[in-house]
């Protein structure tokens, strides 16, 4: 037999006999530390958005460029004005410069019919009765597309760290239960990480059976704020 088979047979035979005195606790992290215990904890908190955001289009179609760009720009003032009387920030109105696009009829043969002119408006809300009353004075005006681009909560790192809290609490209460089930005593936290988090924010929706009052014809949604951690905890 040669040197190297006889120095195999040897460490398979030094790691069956360690396997079998119940050594293989070390391989697994469960078997690291017999005295601590690692639990998930899982926290949510519930808000009511209070920012919301929307996103539209001036545009038009045709041949006269600067003709169009006037209508368009026409559109442009308007809704902004109309977000400024309403109390929106400058900081919060953003419309883009104007782009221009040929359009093209493709059958019988390829052929430009004319042009595309148009800005993206996006403006940002607070409070759902003004985002409800912006988005009805934009269908006023007339703009081609108007599109609910989402909503937001203003103080959501505070209620983010209100779900990791409850997170931690969450997972104190498992691996308590799992302490007195294995009849020990459940020690100081010895380490947090934190997971993750999963935001869960609607679109603010108008109501099916809405009153004429524009605070009253639009629900924000409610959303979830989901944070979790891994704790591990001493065990006494």
């Amino acid at each position: 037999m040669s040197p190297k088979i006889s120095f195999k047979l040897a460490i398979l035979a030094l790691t069956t006999l360690l396997t079998a005195c119940g050594y293989n606790q070390f391989m697994t992290p469960q078997g690291l530390d017999a005295n601590s215990i690692t639990v998930t904890g899982q926290g949510e908190i519930k808000a009511t958005p209070d920012r919301f955001l929307v996103r539209a289009v001036a545009s038009r179609e045709g041949n006269d460029i600067n003709q169009m760009k006037q209508g368009v720009d026409r559109e442009v003032a308007e809704t902004l004005a109309l977000a400024r009387q309403l109390g929106v920030e400058d900081k919060h109105l953003q419309a883009t410069n104007m782009s221009v696009q040929p359009q093209w009829e493709w059958q019988p043969k390829r052929k430009m019919v004319g042009y595309r002119v148009w800005r993206d408006i996006n403006i940002t809300t607070q409070g759902l009765e003004t985002y409800a009353q912006l988005l009805e004075g934009m269908t006023r005006i007339g703009l081609s597309e108007v599109h609910p681009a989402g909503s937001e909560i203003s103080n959501e790192e505070e209620l983010r760290q209100q779900a990791m809290a409850a997170a931690v609490d969450n997972a104190r209460a498992r691996a308590q239960a799992l302490a007195t089930a294995a009849g020990r005593e459940l020690g100081p936290v010895l380490s947090i990480q934190v997971q993750g988090s999963s935001p869960i924010t609607p679109y603010p929706v108008m109501k099916m059976a809405a009153s004429e009052a524009a605070n009253d014809s639009w629900a924000a949604g409610e959303t979830r704020l989901v944070q979790e951690v891994l704790v591990r905890f001493q065990l006494d």
